[in-house]
Order: structure tokens, then C-alpha cells, then sequence
């Protein structure tokens, strides 16, 4: 799998509704997006909780997926339900360190996008 590229429909979606959800500001463009820390969203704060962090973690994993697939007509891929997709998403929402593009790695391994081409 590429590192971030706008020739992956997880990555562009990914950007997408975070943009969407104003949890990245709308001038940060893709290209530089996939370097975007998590504790750089918006919903991120340092004052949080472990349980805070995580509460607010499902909530933006939720909104995900209700985007990929309510809005991009994403389907889960095979073994992957809503209950497993929103956990792996709200997984790396609640690591400051990781950057973007593990979350959008994370999508990938979740969902199939409407015109993906099979694996």
C-alpha cells in the first residue's frame, strides 16, 4: 500500500470527511494532509481524560463511518462490521502520534470504496 495518495479512494475519503467534520482545517490541502498528526484534529485535546479521549475517539469513528458509507457508499469489507470498523478508526483517533495516513490505512483495511478496484 502506498504511503498517501490521491490515487487511493480510502485516502481521498479520509481527507474528505475530516475536512467535512472541520476536524482539518480547509486549507490544508491533501498533499500535506497525510503528515497531519491526530492530536492536530480538532476534537483533540491535551486536557482529556483516557476515557474523555476515547468517548470523543467513537464519536468522530462513527461520523467516519457513517460518511464512508452513507455518503461514499462504502461497504465493509469481508469479517469487517460496523462494530469492528468504528473500534479499528477510534483506535488510532485516540494515539496523538499517529498521522493521518494510519488512519487512512485503517479505512482501507475496513472499507471498500464505490469504484475500488478489487484487490
Amino acid at each position: 500500500m502506498s504511503d498517501w495518495s490521491n490515487n487511493n479512494l480510502a485516502h481521498i475519503h479520509t481527507w474528505m470527511c475530516l475536512r467535512v467534520l472541520n476536524e482539518i482545517p480547509g486549507n490544508v490541502t491533501f498533499d500535506i494532509a497525510g503528515k497531519i498528526k491526530i492530536n492536530e484534529l480538532a476534537f483533540w485535546s491535551d486536557l482529556d481524560s483516557p476515557a474523555q479521549r476515547a468517548t470523543k475517539a467513537k464519536t468522530i469513528a462513527a461520523q467516519v463511518d457513517n460518511f464512508f458509507r452513507l455518503i461514499q457508499g462504502a461497504q465493509y469489507e469481508l469479517g469487517i462490521d460496523r462494530a469492528l470498523a468504528v473500534q479499528a478508526i477510534a483506535e488510532v483517533l485516540q494515539d496523538a502520534t499517529k498521522a493521518l495516513k494510519k488512519l487512512a490505512r485503517s479505512a482501507d483495511d475496513c472499507y471498500r470504496f464505490r469504484n475500488e478496484a478489487p484487490p
